[in-house]
């Protein structure tokens, strides 16, 4: 009783079990204990306020691991893609939000408005999104600055410049008079276009510090604004400075730094301790007047998805804690980091010993983390296309417009800025569309009748809509591939080739001169017959339509990139596997019906120019499906084979069953009705013959023959044959029974060589 006493007594003090809290960091330098104080300061709050939460620290280090950066980066990732719960909460580096991101929670549902509305909402969009989510919030920040050697300046009576133009000016003239005092080691401006990521920071904010106005966004690479920041970047180093300067290490300007021999550097804001009090820091030059840049860095906090409910509450108590405007102002106070609360610089106490004024006219730009999923990649190849020009002898467009290509993705479009295959393609495959549709008047007119008696009117129009469908798909590969044009490009093509393929398919089963219930069903009901195949045709289009595709980037080394579209789910790939079998029974069937046909007399030509058609579609078939296993690796040769390969289909569909007709009509022009009142007499006279003949044919036959008599009510007008077939009484039971005896086989080639 008394233990049960004693229970109840700790759950109502809140002491039990305590949720733990696993967070993952690195630290650079192995001194930094800003994590471990944050960590240190939330436990201390959450005993005193009987929270239960204990945060865990697991802190790497060089001091602790030979864990370097870019391991860390791909362990976190590797970590969250296998939906990990070894750590809850990771502090990440914000160049690494693009990987990060879709495996974080949206702080937007969790957190506290007025909570997010205190930090800066440009560096929340351009280090802390991820597709509309709020990924994470910056514990840290970095900034780079200008350190600029303030002795020298009042030395020759020169002021802090605020453009580039006045850095080169000011830098030109300390420097000569420098050198008269036989000072050599001092260096203009070190520019810090190293090959390391850093270089990519200084190039992509010295573009910046060139845009028209404050407000003006990330001028775009292939811009004159762009073209124009490289070549002033270029003019710096080769006025005041030498490549050894531009392209040293970070340790050569930590060491001017500390030194002091150095009129300008560029650099991030180092601990002040450690810089020499001949500088000053101020915000980056630019073009103009009132307009900067500088790079934002820093470490974000996240929370992973997929935790458990008592785990997700207690992460979000402890971020909002060490997140807070309280602990923020604590720690910039100390000197320990540079805040995301731009509040925070108008607080008196932290302007005493802050540089609250440049802090609150910095103009930050974020890296460029959400132009590709491998940043570093990018970053490598991002430095080595624009040192061709700033260390070699390209040109700064050349350059440009291949980093620009580096994240590019090009499309095909009837804009003819980059190609007009575009233009061109859509041009032809117009043409051809309108002509079929113009086309279609033959059909009504009287003299170019007997020439489409092979399917009826609407059956005609029926084929001639399928090919225009087919060559409408063409219309989904222009523009940006989206998971929409990517359904609708298959489907198109199979529900134009259904749409092409039926009305031959029903015209090939009801000529086929053999009795069958099924048979005489499907020639009385030809609506219903088409209407079967085209809901089929509609089911499985409609169930591929509810599966999306994914949208694969082509990479292209010093290329250019594209997209295609790829169905990697296993149901997509049996629905469409069924939709191109289904298609595939269609003309094997239709391949049956005309071998069973080919000695028709009547349909000859006709069956013939059909499995021409057929033999092409099939070829041109195994090529399209070929191109989805062979890469290509140019989009506009891609977008031109496919395309070329829909128009051939479509085009020879168009001439082999429907265009020869038409041409034949135009050389064979006859007054058909002047034609049948002629031979309207001779086809009489004709058919009483043919009967009469017939009938004593039968009577003359002994019985144990059987005898076919094909009865022909053809004129010029009249095209299609009926077939009767008369029989014995004594021979029917013979013929049945052998009928019964004979293989499929077998009687197939009877059919083939009997009709």
């Amino acid at each position: 009783m008394l233990l049960i006493r004693i229970f109840i007594l700790l759950l109502c003090l809140g002491i039990g079990e305590s949720v733990r809290l696993d967070t993952l960091a690195l630290s650079l330098d192995g001194n930094n204990d800003l994590f471990t104080n944050f960590i240190k300061d939330f436990n201390s709050f959450s005993s005193e306020n009987n929270l239960n939460i204990n945060v865990k620290l697991n802190l790497f280090s060089n001091l602790n691991s030979t864990i370097n950066y870019n391991d860390y980066a791909s362990m976190i990732e590797v970590l969250l893609k296998r939906n990990s719960r070894k750590y809850d909460i990771y502090l990440y580096d914000n160049i690494y939000t693009e990987n990060y991101g879709k495996y974080l929670i949206d702080l937007k549902k969790y957190l506290p408005e007025d909570h997010i509305k205190m930090y800066d909402s440009n560096v929340l969009s351009q280090t802390c999104s991820y597709n509309n989510k709020l990924v994470g919030l910056p514990i840290s920040l970095g900034y780079s600055v200008l350190y600029v050697n303030q002795v020298l300046l009042n030395k020759y009576n020169r002021t802090i410049p605020e453009t580039w133009d006045e850095l080169i000016e000011t830098g030109k003239f300390i420097i000569n008079e420098e050198r008269k005092l036989n000072n050599t080691s001092l260096i203009a401006y070190n520019g810090l276009f190293s090959d390391s990521s850093i270089g990519l920071c200084s190039i992509y904010e010295f573009i910046y510090s060139c845009r028209d106005s404050v407000d003006s966004p990330f001028p775009k690479l292939l811009s004159e604004t762009s073209i124009k920041a490289l070549e002033l970047i270029k003019r710096i180093k080769e006025e005041i400075s030498s490549d050894y300067e531009f392209r040293s290490s970070d340790e050569f300007s930590m060491m001017k730094i500390i030194d002091g021999n150095a009129l300008f550097l560029k650099y991030f804001i180092f601990p002040s301790s450690l810089v020499n009090n001949a500088y000053k820091m101020v915000q980056m030059p630019g073009r103009k007047k009132g307009i900067s840049g500088s790079i934002t860095v820093g470490f974000n906090m996240g929370i992973q998805e997929k935790l458990s409910d008592e785990k997700l509450k207690a992460a979000i108590t402890a971020f909002k804690f060490m997140t807070s405007k309280e602990i923020q102002r604590e720690y910039t106070l100390k000197h320990m980091l540079v805040t995301g609360i731009p509040s925070l610089f108008e607080d008196e106490e932290v302007c005493k010993n802050s540089e609250c004024e440049l802090f609150r006219n910095i103009q930050p730009i974020g890296r460029p983390i959400n132009k590709t999923k491998n940043f570093d990649e990018y970053s490598e190849k991002f430095i080595n296309y624009i040192y061709e020009f700033l260390y070699g002898n390209k040109t700064a467009k050349e350059v440009l417009k291949k980093v620009d290509d580096l994240t590019n993705i090009y499309y095909i479009s009837i804009n003819t800025k980059n190609s007009y295959i575009g233009i061109v393609v859509f041009i032809i495959n117009s043409v051809v569309i309108l002509f079929m549709i113009i086309s279609v008047i033959f059909l009504f007119l009287e003299n170019f009748e007997p020439f489409y008696k092979f399917l009826s009117i609407d059956f005609w129009i029926i084929y001639i809509i399928g090919l225009i469908i087919i060559l409408n798909a063409i219309l989904t590969k222009y523009g940006m591939i989206s998971n929409l044009k990517c359904k609708l490009f298959p489907i198109l093509i199979s529900t134009g080739l259904c749409l092409s393929f039926a009305p031959f398919l029903h015209k090939l089963i009801i000529i086929l001169p053999v009795n069958s219930e099924i048979l005489e069903w499907i020639r009385r009901h030809k609506y219903i017959f088409l209407f079967f195949l085209i809901f089929i045709e509609i089911l499985f289009s409609g169930l591929l339509f509810l599966i999306d595709f994914d949208i694969e980037d082509v990479l292209i080394n010093e290329g250019q990139n594209f997209q295609i579209c790829k169905m990697n789910n296993i149901y997509g790939k049996l629905i469409f596997g069924i939709q191109v079998f289904f298609n595939f029974l269609i003309i094997v069937t239709m391949l049956l019906y005309i071998f069973l046909e080919w000695n028709l007399e009547k349909t000859r030509y006709d069956i013939r120019l059909l499995v021409s058609s057929l033999y092409i579609n099939i070829l041109l078939f195994i090529i399209l499906f070929l191109l989805d296993i062979i890469k290509i690796n140019d989009y506009k040769m891609n977008f031109l084979i496919q395309e070329i390969i829909l128009i051939l289909i479509s085009i020879s569909n168009y001439i082999f069953n429907y265009g020869i007709k038409l041409i034949i009509g135009f050389f064979k022009k006859e007054n058909l009705r002047l034609k049948f009142i002629k031979n309207i007499g001779k086809e009489f006279i004709n058919k009483e013959t043919i009967n009469d003949s017939v009938l004593k044919t039968n009577v003359l036959n002994d019985s144990s023959f059987k005898t076919f008599s094909y009865i022909s009510n053809s004129n010029s007008i009249i095209t299609e044959t009926n077939y009767t077939v008369y029989y014995n009484d004594s021979s029917n039971k013979i013929n049945e029974t052998t009928s019964i005896k004979q293989n499929f086989a077998s009687r197939m080639i009877n059919i083939h060589y009997t009709t």
